[in-house]
């Protein structure tokens, strides 16, 4: 009869094989990086023995923020589409800031913000900001202005996106004449990002 540890050195490396090639599977699949995640939570059997070098990193949550960076003029009663053309910051989604959008890289649920803030309101009549999901109207929101300040109107959606998906963020008024938006990271822009 074998001892218990002649045994055990016998299907120490099958073992840890398996654990290998499974942890190595399943961090390639979800792109995680065992060396990442905190020690007590792969610290076990042989844990000092395997070698974790080869994983990807873990990403990020997926994320993107993208804002106008200067005014734009809207027609009244015009569905126009907000020039994204700064990037803030983004991770696992790809901003567009020649077509003003993003592109899904990753399938999942997604929370969308849209804000767009119109300078120098007519009085009296709304101020629209839409999320469009591939040329189609997702959500909307809209605010009635009683003064002739800026006006903010925004929207928000918790949505399953798929690969390849791109949102817009696009507004409306009904003012009858021109009114500008105003620019900037924190007056008319889209933040995305994956829960």
């Amino acid at each position: 009869m074998e001892e218990p540890i002649q045994i055990y050195s016998q299907i120490q490396p099958l073992v840890k094989k398996e654990i290998d090639d499974k942890i190595a599977n399943y961090a390639t699949n979800a792109k995680y990086n065992v060396a990442q995640i905190p020690a007590h939570v792969h610290n076990g059997v042989d844990s000092g023995r395997i070698d974790y070098s080869d994983l990807e990193n873990i990403p990020l949550k997926s994320y993107c923020k993208m804002y106008s960076a200067s005014a734009q003029t809207t027609t009244a009663t015009s569905n126009t589409v907000i020039d994204l053309d700064t990037t803030s910051f983004s991770n696992e989604i790809t901003p567009d800031t020649t077509n003003h959008k993003v592109t899904i890289t990753q399938s999942g649920y997604y929370y969308i913000t849209g804000v767009v803030t119109f300078s120098s309101p007519v009085a009296n009549k709304s101020y629209n900001a839409y999320i469009y999901k591939n040329g189609s109207l997702l959500t909307k929101g809209t605010s009635h202005s009683a003064v002739t300040d800026a006006i903010s109107s925004t929207t928000s959606e918790l949505i399953y996106l798929v690969v390849g998906d791109y949102i817009e963020l696009r507004c409306m008024q009904n003012s009858g004449s021109n009114i500008d938006t105003k620019s900037g990271g924190d007056e008319t822009y889209l933040t995305i990002f994956k829960i």
